[in-house]
C-alpha cells in the first residue's frame, strides 16, 4: 500500500492519501494451484523416501533423498526441493 500526506495550505488541512492494492482473485487461484502441486510431489517423495528407508535396512542419509520426477517416471537426488526436518 501506498500513502503519504498532503497539506492544503490555504485551509490549513491534512489530508492522507493512499492506494490499495487489490487482490486479484485469478492469481490467488494460480499461486494456490502452483503451490499445492509442490506439496504434492514433496508429500509423495517424503512417503517414497519412508517407504525405501523402512526397507533398505540402513537409514537414508539426507544426500541420498531421492524425488520422483512423474513425466520421465525417473529418481534424481533431491537437494534441498523437498521437506525438511525440523531437526535437521
Amino acid at each position: 500500500m501506498e500513502s503519504s500526506y498532503d497539506f492544503d495550505i490555504f485551509n490549513d488541512k491534512v489530508s492522507y492519501i493512499y492506494d490499495i492494492d487489490s487482490l486479484n482473485l485469478s492469481k490467488i487461484y494460480e499461486y494456490s494451484y502452483l503451490l499445492g502441486r509442490i506439496y504434492a510431489t514433496y508429500t509423495f517423495d517424503f512417503i517414497m523416501n519412508d517407504y525405501v528407508n523402512k526397507h533398505l535396512g540402513y537409514p537414508i542419509k539426507k544426500e541420498e533423498l531421492l524425488r520422483y520426477i512423474p513425466i520421465s517416471r525417473t529418481l534424481i537426488p533431491a537437494g534441498e526441493n523437498r521437506f525438511i526436518s525440523l531437526d535437521e
